[in-house]
């Protein structure tokens, strides 16, 4: 019997972050985080704090079954927490889910291979100097080599011109669809796209200045 630690039950809402932004999507975010110490920006505590919900695969699929029939969404957001820690209960889930849209949102940290290529989408987060876990793109390198860049994003969070300027370097070392977010409470989109605008070294990149539409919107 396979299990999978959740920090919620599953949800139905709208994607907040990324190149997928605006799409409703079924979200499942996994209990758990591997770094440490936390980014200082880390908005989800309550993903890796306290005692996680403990669910049998059979259980989650109904309950994803009983979401998909009342909303008629076939798109699957896997995020956490880091999802890759439970790698094996997201690999079975995933080959179930075979007529879902699936994205995976993982922190850059973890290389798993054949979890990344069941999804449709990865979207990872690579962390800047200002999280107090700057990368130094050793997975995301890895993922750049062996996943086409339509399947894949770079997403940063920017809270200064520090963490621009590392975006800056670290688009030089990988290649596809960059996404260039403010960090909410410390910069604005309107500041982050001014700096976008005025540095032709970004802009000639394939990148998206783009919000937390959760966050404005209220929404999960």
């Amino acid at each position: 019997m396979t299990i999978i630690d959740l920090a919620e039950m599953p949800f139905y809402s709208i994607c907040g972050e990324g190149t997928e932004i605006g799409k409703p999507a079924v979200f499942i975010r996994t209990f758990g985080c591997n770094k440490v110490p936390k980014c200082s920006y880390c908005d989800t505590s309550y993903s890796y704090e306290g005692k996680p919900i403990t669910l049998t695969l059979s259980k989650l699929i109904k309950e994803l079954d009983i979401i998909s029939a009342k909303t008629q969404c076939r798109t699957l957001f896997l995020t956490g927490g880091e999802p890759t820690l439970q790698e094996e209960a997201l690999i079975i889930l995933l080959r179930y889910m075979h007529g879902a849209y699936t994205i995976l949102q993982t922190n850059g940290t973890r290389f798993s291979p054949v979890l990344f290529g069941l999804v449709d989408e990865l979207s990872v987060d690579v962390k800047g100097p200002s999280s107090g876990l700057q990368s130094n793109l050793s997975t995301e390198s890895k993922i750049d080599r062996m996943f086409s860049h339509k399947k894949r994003q770079f997403k940063f969070v920017v809270s200064n011109t520090e963490d621009l300027a590392f975006a800056k370097w670290a688009m030089r070392q990988l290649t596809g669809t960059i996404i260039l977010q403010p960090e909410a409470n410390t910069l604005g989109i309107h500041a982050l796209a001014q700096w976008v605008l005025a540095d032709p070294d970004i802009a000639r990149h394939d990148i998206r200045v783009l919000p937390q539409l959760h966050r404005i919107l209220g929404v999960k």
